[in-house]
């Protein structure tokens, strides 16, 4: 069964062609399956002139990679095998282990972080430094970066909110040529104890700010996850710490 756009926001969504588009909203508010019904949209759109076109979406936890994947194949039918999901640390991986040898890099080899403690040798390096490895990579060779920026039609980046300086230059050196769709919660930034890596919530409104109000778009609040609604009117109530709020009023068991 074909997904179908539960309001007029989600179906706006999905009709984008927008260069760049920002799509806001709280935690099971329909960001993510709407930004694959997107990417479907696409692929039919360019099928005809670009039939291998590819689309990339990138998000920050392999569990949200896995729940990301696992919806694929119901929203893209038969788009899903040309949609990659992946993390920006997967990405940086891939980039590494295939490019690598453009900067005399080709052994490398990615060890965890309690190997990492014990001292590196000269072949390997540990998970922060994958990003900066790639970006240098992909810098010190045209052909690379010319590569990255012809693979995908369209880009996808969940969770925007919480992208560092390093993601951040990454995505911009692979989307020259794509469009964009960035899906964030200005209220949910949980990696704010990066500031260094250059983590702030600022970077969702600049986004905006750089999209313009007509490809910036706000789905109602309306949780598929929780259609009683309480979890995302709890969290407001929290971020505007209104704690007298309804919200925070269950009704007891004998309450008609």
């Amino acid at each position: 069964m074909k997904w179908v756009a539960q309001n007029p926001e989600q179906a706006q969504v999905v009709g984008t062609e927008a260069e760049l588009t920002v799509v806001l909203g709280g935690a099971g508010v329909g960001k993510t399956t709407s930004a694959l019904a997107a990417a479907a949209a696409h692929l039919d759109r360019v099928q005809d002139a670009k039939p291998h076109e590819r689309v990339l979406f990138l998000s920050f936890s392999r569990a949200s990679v896995g729940r990301i994947a696992s919806g694929t194949s119901e929203v893209l039918g038969k788009g899903a095998d040309r949609v990659d999901v992946m993390t920006f640390h997967s990405l940086a991986f891939s980039i590494v282990r295939r490019f690598g040898s453009m900067i005399g890099r080709g052994d490398v080899v990615l060890v965890s972080p309690a190997r990492e403690k014990l001292g590196l040798a000269d072949n390997e390096i540990g998970y922060g430094s994958l990003l900066p490895l790639a970006l240098e990579i992909a810098r010190a060779s045209p052909a690379v970066a010319a590569h990255l920026r012809s693979r995908w039609g369209l880009v996808i980046v969940d969770e925007f909110q919480d992208t560092g300086d390093a993601q951040q230059q990454l995505l911009e050196l692979i989307t020259p040529s794509s469009r964009t769709i960035l899906l964030g919660d200005p209220n949910q930034c949980i990696y704010t104890f990066l500031v260094a890596d250059g983590v702030r919530v600022e970077r969702i409104n600049e986004a905006c700010a750089a999209a313009g109000q007509e490809h910036t778009i706000v789905l109602p609040q309306t949780s598929f996850r929780d259609p009683s609604g309480v979890i995302p009117a709890v969290a407001n109530a929290i971020r505007t710490r209104q704690f007298d709020a309804p919200a925070w009023r269950a009704p007891s068991k004998g309450a008609d």
